[in-house]
């Protein structure tokens, strides 16, 4: 997202030639937040009536063929009122949260599961679902992973040396995870692969700092934001 000169939190795109496409809104609506895309170039997050998006309705953003995007509203859970879309896989599943109105956070969401939005957190998935590979497979900041095509959860490997927790925020489609280690007190920007296990890509932080890996590629490269020094 950015904040382009009088306008609020917009959803943005940067495309390989570095010009920012800003995402259309729904007539009436203010802001957006964009959260996840797929190799088709459809996006997912959400939009609000106010300045805040995180407080709004999910959204998807659709390329329209000419360059451009048309937004549609995603449907919530019935009784809430707002939401997040977080990510979309190459097949089109759409996950993230809904959300009671005044709340942070709320139960996880299929958004277009047949039949409508599911409540996939009555089924085991993770809390705020960040990520779904294109097996369909959700990774979240708390809790196991799960699995849209049986509606199943899968614990997450067992954890080694000093790791003692795990919050989720990205999967390959090896099923390979990266995220926030948590090494009792203390936490590093950290993942789990097939080669080698529970890694730590940064040194040991207090649970204050801004430490944790955000996403991991289908080769176990991973992205992080760790403080200085950043390598361990």
């Amino acid at each position: 997202w950015s904040l382009p000169p009088g306008l609020g939190v917009q959803a943005f795109l940067n495309g390989p030639g570095g010009q920012q496409l800003i995402l259309p809104l729904p007539s009436g609506y203010q802001s957006g937040w964009a959260q996840g895309i797929n190799d088709a170039g459809v996006v997912v997050g959400s939009v609000a009536v106010g300045g805040f998006p995180e407080f709004g309705v999910p959204a998807a953003w659709w390329p329209d063929g000419l360059g451009g995007y048309d937004v549609e509203l995603l449907d919530l859970l019935p009784g809430f009122s707002q939401g997040v879309a977080y990510d979309v896989n190459n097949r089109g599943d759409i996950v993230g949260v809904s959300i009671l109105s005044g709340f942070q956070g709320g139960p996880s969401t299929w958004f277009n599961a047949p039949g409508g939005p599911l409540n996939i957190a009555l089924l085991g998935a993770p809390a705020s679902p960040k990520q779904v590979n294109d097996g369909g497979i959700v990774v979240g900041i708390s809790g196991d992973l799960f699995d849209l095509d049986t509606l199943t959860s899968t614990p997450l490997p067992a954890f080694t040396g000093s790791f003692s927790g795990f919050q989720g925020w990205a999967i390959n489609d090896v099923g390979e995870v990266a995220g926030k280690g948590f090494h009792g007190s203390l936490v590093s920007a950290s993942s789990w692969s097939v080669t080698e296990g529970w890694d730590s890509h940064s040194q040991l932080f207090s649970s204050s700092a801004s430490v944790q890996a955000f996403d991991i590629n289908d080769a176990g490269v991973v992205v992080l934001e760790a403080p200085t020094p950043a390598v361990a």
